[in-house]
């Protein structure tokens, strides 16, 4: 294993952010950019809590996030440590749990549990909270800002509201909505303001009237710019985090002083669950968590709520196709209405909890066995789940079985309809029919997400252990076939001319890739190779006679070191 301690910085807390998240960035894709034995351990200092704690390392919360989607992107790879000792390895020999947090040398791990509830608080209750003041929201002529917009307006009668975005009022829509928000009795003002610009965020809040001060914020504002750990570049990084991690620190401390009656963060739960693809959101988003539970233990009023998948589209999933939707859903997480999310935050704000996961799961995926999900969903579905990828040897012995006895070409058949399946599933295709394997990976609609996800599957499946780069080395399904039975080659083939006709195919393979003025050396070596074989056993003909296929290999070993 090779540990790696997040230190903290000397700098501010989001210059730390930028600072930290992008050098464990690096040091990520160091470690992922090959395959390797053992585990990589990021530990932190602060960056987590047990109930009731306070965060002391903001910026390390930021890294907890980035982490957790490299952990989903690749599975057993990584484990993160948060301690409040000097760490000791030895620990990890107690549990194979991918998330640990060490108080005086107790273990703790992280698990999402159903909030228990009283009734609602009733609207005019909740209005109080509010006061009779102005609340701002940012990001408030997007989706789910301008439906919180409309909802605190008819729900809780508040009536001065500020709504904040890049663009203001140019942004399409948003005459419309200041009408309607303007006929249910509000004051609106619709302006074009940067949160993450801090003098710009400064002189908004000065032009506030004074007879209707700021009692609440709701931080609704956020972009996305979404890439795998491995091809993720700080700049698409930096692009996150200023929305998010920027934007809620001014507003942190340009309000800290104003006595706010709520202040509410819109999280996301890629950030909980660490959302494949998603690195930099959500890193941004554990920021957000982790500023609502450092407001709340400094006595200042917070709520960050990590929003599930909203079924209205807006600028952030307007793109998302089918196959994103059934990937999502294979997670154990289904799209929930409008409806439905506002009166999840009318629940969660009442709750007593600075942060809390705002969305609908699909408990028939949380029960399917078949289904890879983190230990995170244990207590959600009421027992301790089998990691299905945690014995790779038990899962290459099981599909030695199935090959075991059948035809080269059943064989090759059965691994064929292995990859098709998969491909099908990744792809939220009906079947196998439905999959050419002879047709490019790129052509079937495969992205750098799809890509992780399949060789994640087939790792899986087959308990080989599978390059990064597993589709581009090997295009299509019928290749990434014929590859993984050549990696199983010396298990379940039932001749052995079969695995020679497989490191042949291995060679033929690797002299494709090499320049043409390599290639001439090694058909040199070859024929001085060839020559030895010859001079010492004859013509091919009589090797074929006198010689097994293991002998030979070894033969060819022994020249090779010469």
């Amino acid at each position: 294993m090779v540990v790696w301690e997040c230190e903290p910085t000397n700098s501010s807390v989001v210059d730390g952010v930028y600072t930290r998240t992008h050098q464990v960035l690096e040091v990520l894709q160091s470690w992922l950019s090959v395959e390797r034995l053992g585990r990589l351990l990021v530990v932190t200092r602060g960056a987590v809590g047990l109930a009731g704690e306070d965060i002391i390392d903001l910026a390390g919360s930021a890294v907890w996030g980035l982490v957790r989607s490299a952990q989903n992107e690749h599975p057993n790879r990584i484990v993160l440590i948060d301690t409040d000792t000097v760490f000791d390895p030895t620990v990890l020999t107690a549990t194979t749990e991918p998330q640990l947090l060490i108080r005086a040398g107790t273990i703790h791990v992280p698990r999402l549990t159903p909030t228990n509830t009283q009734q609602p608080t009733t609207p005019d209750e909740l209005a109080a909270d509010f006061g009779a003041g102005t609340v701002l929201i940012t990001g408030g002529t997007g989706m789910a800002g301008s439906a919180l917009a409309r909802h605190i307006v008819n729900r809780y009668g508040v009536s001065h509201l500020v709504l904040a975005s890049r663009h203001g009022e140019s942004t399409a829509g948003v005459g419309e909505l200041a009408a309607e928000l303007s006929a249910a009795g509000a004051q609106v003002s619709v302006v074009a303001c940067d949160i993450a610009d801090r003098e710009a965020l400064a002189a908004l809040l000065a032009a506030l009237p004074e007879q209707h001060p700021l009692t609440a914020v709701i931080h609704a504002a956020g972009v996305i710019d979404d890439a795998v750990i491995t091809s993720l570049t700080p700049q698409q990084l930096d692009t996150v985090l200023a929305a998010k991690v920027d934007a809620a620190w001014n507003l942190h401390e340009l309000t800290r002083d104003l006595n706010l009656a709520a202040f509410v963060l819109f999280s996301s739960i890629a950030a909980t669950i660490g959302g494949p693809g998603q690195g930099n959101y959500a890193a941004a988003n554990a920021f957000l968590d982790a500023l609502a539970t450092h407001r709340q233990a400094t006595g200042l009023p917070a709520i960050s709520l990590a929003w599930g998948y909203w079924q209205q589209a807006s600028a952030m999933t307007k793109n998302l196709d089918d196959r994103d939707l059934a990937r999502i859903s294979r997670g154990g997480i289904v799209p929930m209405s409008m409806g439905e999310a506002l009166d999840l935050f009318d629940t969660a704000i009442t709750v007593d909890h600075p942060t809390v996961v705002a969305a609908r799961f699909d408990h028939k995926a949380l029960h399917n066995s078949t289904i890879e999900l983190p230990p995170l969903f244990n207590n959600l579905v009421g027992r301790s789940r089998r990691r299905v990828n945690s014995n790779p040897a038990a899962s290459m012995s099981a599909l030695a079985q199935r090959l075991h006895g059948l035809s080269a070409e059943e064989q090759h058949n059965l691994l064929v309809d292995l990859v098709q399946s998969h491909v099908a599933t990744v792809l939220g295709r009906s079947g196998v029919n439905d999959i050419d394997p002879s047709q490019a990976f790129q052509d079937l609609g495969f992205d750098s997400l799809t890509a992780v996800e399949l060789r994640n599957r087939l790792k899986t499946a087959t308990g080989l252990t599978l390059s990064p780069t597993l589709i581009f080395d090997y295009p299509t399904p019928t290749a990434v076939a014929q590859h993984i039975a050549e990696n199983l080659s010396g298990i379940y083939t039932t001749t052995s001319s079969s695995r020679i006709e497989g490191e042949l195919r291995k060679l033929e393979n690797l002299l494709e890739t090499i320049e043409v003025r390599e290639k001439y050396q090694v058909a040199d070596r070859l024929r001085v190779l060839l020559s030895r074989i010859t001079d010492r056993h004859g013509t091919s003909e009589q090797i074929q006679a006198a010689t097994t296929p293991d002998e030979l290999f070894r033969l060819i070993d022994s020249g090779l070191s010469d």
